[in-house]
């Protein structure tokens, strides 16, 4: 959490807008983690509302839905890893 706050405030230093936090190589040694920042546009789609036949349309831009099967592996393996995720948590430190 620190690594991300330090993140943050180098965006907010740099007088960016819109842009979060990230933290990618997550599997690697902490060594190996590349911090960075990302348009929060760039996990968006616009789409295209109109209703009657030559009315104005309106576009409204939303974050990517991402379906989740919770009857699938992956979600069953969470399951089961959870609770060693919350009392096995280890966090390196500062960077």
């Amino acid at each position: 959490m620190p690594m991300l706050l330090a993140i943050f405030a180098l965006i907010l230093a740099a007088d960016f807008n819109g842009y979060m936090a990230t933290i990618t190589n997550l599997k690697h040694s902490v060594r190996k983690w590349r911090c960075g920042a990302t348009p929060i546009t760039a996990m968006m789609t616009v789409k295209q509302y109109s209703g009657v036949p030559g009315a104005i349309s309106i576009r409204k831009s939303k974050v990517h839905p991402a379906e989740v099967d919770l009857k699938g592996k992956v979600y069953e393996k969470l399951r089961q890893t959870a609770y060693s995720f919350l009392m096995d948590d280890r966090n390196p430190g500062h960077l």
